[in-house]
């Protein structure tokens, strides 16, 4: 007895079969590649902010120099430059499509600490006097710890930030920055999640973008001053300018620089306070040069 083989009955089924298997696996393949692309991003921006923190700890947690050491730190990120003649030009590139496409800068770093409630607990009056605004001294950490236990702070916890001493001379540090991700599907699975949000985050994953937020910090090795700062980031730079403004320096024995010079005010170093008592009868110009010569962010020793 002939048996009939129905053959045409199994035809297509390897291609099920396939997609079946090969669907899952592509998923889980632009998965792996789009973690390993987000942690190679992170790192590259981790590594960065500790440069930018490293500055900012000897230049008195001066913003501005915070934000121009990313600009150069970062530019790992952008090699090879692709199209573009250098990495700069195509970090440049890349802030200007984000910031025309969700009218964010391209980074952000907020100084987390030291804050306001920490030089209302910490502030040296006389650092603060002869540079103009308020200054955390960085020496003689334990002293001024012991000093603040004597005086009735509990562990030397500051009444307004409830903070020590050593934590308010500790640089910190947060970084919002976007990038593009690799995978296309991410852009469409990030606008569901940012349904409702209106922050920075939000709007970057509105537009399919991710967003690497980033802390570190680094303990002070310079007098760390309380900057009036206003960063509003231009979309159309990738380093965001920082606009300071000082304050209005109070009267005081020792000459501060006029505004319309572009250095900034640096910190007071031991030389320039020791020679304010052997030279007595120097003249205020005199000061002055002796002041210029100063570097920002050395220490009063």
């Amino acid at each position: 007895m002939r048996i009939k083989h129905y053959d045409y009955l199994q035809s297509g089924a390897a291609i099920i079969e396939s997609c079946l298997v090969l669907v899952p696996l592509l998923l889980v393949t632009a998965l792996i590649l789009e973690l390993t692309h987000s942690q190679n991003v992170r790192q590259i921006a981790q590594l960065a902010l500790y440069e930018a923190a490293r500055v900012g700890s000897v230049t008195g947690a001066h913003p501005e120099k915070i934000d121009q050491a990313f600009s150069a730190a970062i530019l790992p990120l952008f090699v090879p430059a692709g199209m573009h003649t250098s990495p700069a030009k195509r970090r440049d590139a890349s802030a200007q499509t984000i910031a025309n496409e969700t009218g964010q800068s391209l980074w952000k770093i907020e100084t987390l600490n030291p804050a306001p409630p920490v030089f209302a607990d910490f502030a040296d009056h006389d650092l603060s006097r002869k540079i103009g605004q308020l200054v955390l001294r960085n020496d003689y950490l334990a002293e001024q710890h012991q000093i603040h236990i004597r005086q009735g702070w509990p562990h030397g916890l500051g009444p307004t930030s409830g903070r020590t001493v050593f934590e308010a001379n500790t640089l910190r540090l947060q970084l919002s920055l976007i990038y593009r991700p690799r995978t296309p599907g991410i852009a469409f699975v990030l606008k569901r999640l940012s349904a409702g949000r209106t922050d920075r985050t939000g709007i970057a994953w509105n537009k399919g973008y991710l967003v690497a937020e980033l802390i570190t910090e680094v303990m002070m090795q310079s007098h760390a001053q309380l900057w009036s700062e206003t960063r509003q980031s231009k979309p159309d730079s990738a380093e965001v300018p920082i606009q300071i403004q000082r304050p209005s320096p109070s009267p005081s024995p020792s000459p501060i620089r006029s505004p319309s010079t572009s250095r900034i005010p640096s910190p007071l170093s031991g030389q320039a306070i020791a020679s304010e008592t052997k030279n007595e009868s120097a003249t205020v110009n005199d000061e002055a040069a002796k002041e210029n010569k100063l570097c920002d962010g050395l220490l009063c020793c």
